[in-house]
Order: structure tokens, then C-alpha cells, then sequence
């Protein structure tokens, strides 16, 4: 997400790991950080991240970005030409995380 802060203030949080946390991601700045099998939840809302880690986490998303995740799914489900047009290096993606098993 673009660094709009200016407009938008967050709550910043600088050089902190959580481990086997929820975190929230509405709201806030996250400036390298470390997550690991953490909960992250996301609404929809402002937010940020700089050169962040994320390893072994799962997402909760609720509200408008549940709504988007929904939309998401129904578009790409059984259409790859929707699926290609809107996330381009998928198959990069499922290359890179079949090598972490």
C-alpha cells in the first residue's frame, strides 16, 4: 500500500518481532518487523508496511477486505484468463511456495 501517512496518521512500530500474536493491521505502521506464526487481521482500513517479514502466519480479514477476498475468489475461481489478468505472477507464486514444504 503507498506511504500516505501524511493523510492518513498511523501508529508507528519500529523493529519489533511478534511471535504467536494477533496482530492488526488497521491503523498502523510497521517498519521492520518481524511476524511468525502470528494471526494478522485485516479490515480494510489504512496501513502500512516497510520491509516487514512474515513467515508462517495466517489472515483474518473481515469486513471490506473479507468483502474483496470474496470478490476476489468469485472471479478467479474457474476463469484463468480473470486469474492472469489480475495477478500476473501467480504462477511465480505457487512455484515459490511449493519449494517451502
Amino acid at each position: 500500500m503507498p506511504d500516505d501517512s501524511a493523510e492518513h496518521p498511523l501508529h508507528v512500530v519500529e523493529g519489533k518481532t511478534f511471535e504467536k500474536e494477533n496482530v492488526v493491521l488497521d491503523g498502523y505502521r510497521y517498519s521492520r518487523c518481524v511476524f511468525s506464526n502470528c494471526q494478522i487481521a485485516y479490515s480494510g482500513g489504512w496501513y502500512y508496511l516497510d520491509d516487514c517479514k512474515v513467515t508462517g502466519c495466517g489472515f483474518l480479514f473481515s469486513g471490506a477486505a473479507h468483502r474483496t477476498v470474496q470478490l476476489l475468489q468469485g472471479l478467479c475461481k474457474n476463469n484463468p484468463e480473470v486469474r492472469s489478468q489480475l495477478f500476473p505472477s501467480w504462477p511465480l507464486w505457487r512455484r515459490d511456495t511449493s519449494k517451502m514444504n
